[in-house]
């Protein structure tokens, strides 16, 4: 719904709430990028009534046009229309982030410090399984090496030493 009084023009959309949490998050750095780039303002409304993440916002998108935006040397009809690109890209913006959201939720959930004991012990699970992997294609390589000392009669090649760069 676009509305049009004393050369604004809004854009409402319904986002959820993790979308919204999102662009408000890292001292709002999504939203300023989106608002910065599209030359809109950004409000969220909704906020209080909503408890899951997937419970819809308000979010409208707010774009001053004319003089009173202090933008000079357009006529009415191409500052309009350039207020309708600049509301369009953003909602283009938004829309890409929902898509996201819905293809990725957990993507949008904040980070919680530490984690609770599973999810540590899920992490280091990982971490070792990680670090045995990369252990075996290095063993792997060390074999190679072994079988051409074995070929040649000698013993395994003295492990060359890194040489330290001074500058």
């Amino acid at each position: 719904s676009s509305g049009d009084d004393n050369n604004e023009k809004v854009i409402t959309i319904e986002v959820p709430l993790a979308v919204a949490h999102h662009l408000t998050r890292k001292g709002r750095r999504k939203q300023k990028n989106i608002e910065s780039t599209t030359k809109t303002k950004l409000v969220v409304s909704g906020t209080e009534q909503a408890k899951k993440p997937n419970d819809l916002v308000k979010l409208d998108v707010i774009k001053e046009y004319g003089a009173a935006s202090g933008e000079v040397g357009e006529n009415a009809s191409e500052a309009e229309e350039t207020a309708i690109k600049h509301l369009n890209a953003a909602q283009i913006h938004i829309e890409n982030m929902i898509k996201s959201y819905k293809a990725h939720p957990d993507r949008f959930t904040a980070k919680r410090a530490g984690g609770t004991l599973a999810e540590q012990k899920k992490a280091k699970k990982l971490r070792v399984e990680g670090a045995k992997r990369r252990a075996e294609k290095h063993q792997h390589a060390r074999d190679k090496l072994a079988a051409a000392a074995d070929v040649e009669g000698g013993k395994m090649p003295a492990k060359k030493k890194k040489q330290r760069k001074f500058y």
